[in-house]
């Protein structure tokens, strides 16, 4: 069983990673801007904390999708076993148990991400691309970690209604706050709240698109 869930983990990890790096160069495919407009409350559109949000959350959702099919199969052939063995099946169980890791692991790796993210562009605000990248692949890899463990938990399972509903309310947040929110420092680009330069001068860090 250690040994399925160590597979799982290393199949699952570089997917998921991958997933959500491909987003942040979705916004440079040429579409119509009403395709466009869709989808920005989605994708990654910029270089604000926000934006880079979206790509622990929705790799997140997508593992979750993933886990519920696996969790239907396992299910399914649950029932089968023991319908073929008893004549009654458990209606019990669902796939949507398998929601509440991926879910709480994004809500409990986003907080991380988004400390690691000012702090990584206040130390080295000029860093090369891939060391972006290294802690984006970092934080992903800890959050399928951390999602596959949860997901062992029965409360957590059971309570899968709660998880369901804690994925819609992060979509609509991201559908609501990409296009209409407040003024803070989470949806500005970091040339816009980078500290001043020893001399006393505003000074801004040029960090090209992703």
């Amino acid at each position: 069983m250690k040994k399925k869930a160590t597979l799982h983990y290393i199949i699952l990890s570089p997917l998921i990673g991958l997933a959500g790096t491909s987003m942040h160069f979705a916004h440079h495919v040429e579409v119509s801007d009403g395709v466009r407009d869709f989808f920005c409350h989605f994708f990654p559109i910029g270089e604000t904390c926000w934006e880079h949000m979206k790509m622990i959350f929705f790799p997140m959702l997508l593992l979750a999708v993933i886990m519920c099919i696996k969790r239907l199969h396992d299910i399914k052939t649950s029932r089968h076993q023991e319908g073929s063995k008893s004549g009654s099946l458990e209606v019990s169980k669902s796939p949507f148990e398998a929601v509440g890791g991926p879910m709480l692991s994004a809500t409990i790796t986003i907080p991380i991400a988004i400390g690691l993210y000012f702090l990584f562009h206040i130390i080295a605000p000029e860093a090369e691309l891939i060391a972006d990248v290294i802690v984006y692949w970092a934080e992903m890899f800890f959050a399928v970690w951390l999602a596959l463990k949860l997901n062992k938990v029965d409360a957590i399972r059971r309570s899968w209604p709660l998880w369901v509903a804690v994925a819609v309310l992060w979509v609509v947040a991201f559908w609501v706050l990409t296009c209409h929110h407040p003024d803070w420092e989470l949806f500005k680009v970091p040339e816009d709240w980078l500290a001043i330069d020893p001399d006393g001068h505003g000074h801004s860090h040029h960090h090209s698109d992703i």
